[in-house]
């Protein structure tokens, strides 16, 4: 087994809240300034999470602002109910769609988040 096999084979389900804003002049967000939202991806650990979340939200043409609470989505499971959207969401990953997001919660400039 090769070391990208056995990388491959460790992939698991990590959960993080990402918060994003669209790029300049975008408007995949509407009219909203930013988001925020629950992402899953399938990786191996923390860096590589953080890698594919980047490159889905760049061909979203949404710039990350922050990544934050990532862990694996087990480690979140332990800690606390499981939300069965999330864990539907996260049956669904596979290596043709290794990034889902749960629904983003959207602002203005000073608003509160609103779900879209």
């Amino acid at each position: 087994m090769t070391t990208s096999q056995r990388a491959k084979s460790k992939r698991q389900p990590w959960i993080g809240l990402v918060h994003v804003k669209p790029n300049r002049g975008d408007t995949v967000l509407g009219s909203a300034h930013g988001a925020y939202g629950a992402v899953l991806a399938l990786a191996s650990n923390g860096d590589e999470f953080g890698r594919l979340v980047a490159v889905y939200m760049t061909s979203n043409d949404l710039r990350i602002i922050e990544i934050e609470d990532t862990e694996p989505l087990a480690e979140r499971l332990q800690a606390s109910s499981p939300d069965a959207a999330i864990l539907a969401l996260a049956a669904s990953l596979s290596s043709a769609e290794p990034v889902i997001v749960d629904c983003f919660d959207t602002y203005a400039d000073d608003d509160e988040p609103s779900e879209h």
